[in-house]
């Protein structure tokens, strides 16, 4: 069953297996009737709800994870016998024709009836019900339920993307802290900011950005040296989510301060081409 789900809702929302919020790529995961698909090991996961022992997607939200947003369908789901009835005989001869070859004249003859029949089955009390369904019932992001006025009337793709754009924010809330036109994003860009020349009163003119304070903070509370890969790893993940390229910028911001410093093989005073070169 859990795969002509997929089915039905892969053709009406087209899940990816990867997703871009401000700087950073993450990977998908998502699973219907407790079956994976797209990727393993995701940075966020979707869950298509059909059946829960929870009551309500509220106590559903309670026990979530942050990760996990889930499209909370067992309430509707659990009250349509007809729906069930009719969508579990469709599942049987889904299996049915994956299984037997149509080997023999007469075998061909059944498996032309039964797909006939399951293709009008589905397409008059199937597929819409199932559609209608995921258009209303309630969006779960983290241990949070999204508003019918944060949805809309949104229907389909359009409500999962908006979803996402949601769930996306909850999981990574310092994304944007990089999502900055003068923040480096390419090695290029990066290797041309570290040669660059800068005024001696720049940053005395400047103060620190968000995201300059954020990893200042976090490097004072630390021990005195850190690996850079360390760092990098650290705020790729929730609840930064940021780009590497934009990470390295942000320390080469720190090291122009003077707040900082790169060593690399242990030599403080690297030469600004070996840091470009190596970061």
């Amino acid at each position: 069953m859990a795969e002509e789900l997929r089915e039905i809702f892969s053709a009406y929302v087209s899940p990816q297996p990867r997703e871009s919020y401000c700087t950073g790529k993450f990977s998908v995961g998502a699973s219907i009737m407790g079956k994976n698909f797209l990727s393993n090991n995701a940075d966020i996961n979707i869950e298509f709800v059909m059946d829960s022992d929870c009551e309500s997607a509220e106590r559903f939200a309670f026990g979530n994870t942050p990760k996990v947003m889930a499209f909370f369908m067992a309430d509707l789901y659990k009250d349509m016998k007809q729906l069930k009835n009719d969508f579990y005989w469709y599942c049987q001869v889904q299996m049915y024709m994956k299984n037997n070859k149509a080997d023999t004249e007469l075998r061909n003859h059944t498996h032309d009836e039964f797909k006939n029949r399951a293709k009008k089955l589905y397409a008059a009390k199937i597929e819409k019900p199932f559609r209608e369904m995921f258009d209303k019932c309630t969006v779960v992001t983290g241990q949070t339920t999204l508003s019918s006025a944060e949805l809309s009337s949104l229907k389909g793709q359009e409500r999962y993307r908006k979803a996402m754009e949601k769930h996306l924010a909850n999981v990574y809330p310092y994304a944007s802290l990089v999502n900055d036109k003068s923040i480096a994003t390419t090695s290029d860009e990066l290797r041309s900011h570290i040669l660059s020349s800068v005024s001696p009163d720049y940053y005395k003119l400047n103060p620190m950005s968000q995201a300059e304070q954020q990893v200042d903070n976090y490097l004072s509370r630390s021990f005195p040296e850190m690996n850079v890969r360390d760092l990098v790893q650290r705020y790729a993940a929730a609840p930064y989510g940021w780009n590497e390229v934009c990470t390295l910028y942000v320390l080469t911001e720190l090291v122009r301060r003077r707040l900082r410093g790169f060593v690399y093989n242990n030599n403080p005073h690297a030469d600004k081409q070996v840091i470009a070169n190596n970061l």
